[in-house]
């Protein structure tokens, strides 16, 4: 094993002031990314729902219709 005991793990050979900080930044990082990138997801299906309600909503057009148009 690289290290003989927990404490020598949590103290990294002396490096800890400087490896469990980067640790730190990196996992809230990820955390952040992850939140983020899910609020967006779920801010774009609500538009595109919205957007969906709306073109059903007009007189003389259908959902078929627009999806046919667009391909």
């Amino acid at each position: 094993m690289a290290f003989d005991s927990l404490t020598d793990f949590w103290a990294m050979n002396g490096y800890a002031a400087y490896v469990w900080p980067a640790f730190i930044v990196v996992l809230g990082a990820l955390v952040a990314f992850a939140l983020v990138s899910v609020i967006e997801q779920r801010r774009l299906l609500r538009h595109v729902s919205a957007l969906e309600r709306r073109e059903a909503r007009r007189p003389g057009r259908s959902a078929t219709a627009t999806v046919e148009e667009t391909s």
